[in-house]
């Protein structure tokens, strides 16, 4: 499967560098991020999820991260 890219008129006028919005959005995701892992890995505090913790932080903590491939250009 073939997926094609559109590049943005912010991506040729810059020549590929990073602009002020892509360093926002990357803080934004990055504090998201963070938030969740924080507050899933308070639950580590219950002994019993304690093993689960590895398992179950992939997993949330990977929606945010997803959401920001798909505003991430390439």
């Amino acid at each position: 499967m073939k997926t094609t890219w559109n590049a943005s008129a912010s991506t040729s006028k810059t020549g590929g560098r990073l602009t002020g919005k892509d360093l926002i959005n990357v803080g934004i995701f990055t504090a998201i991020y963070f938030v969740v892992v924080f507050a899933v890995a308070c639950l580590g505090f219950i002994p019993i999820l304690m093993a689960a913790i590895c398992g179950i932080i992939p997993l949330i903590a990977g929606i945010p991260y997803m959401l920001f491939l798909t505003r991430a250009r390439k």
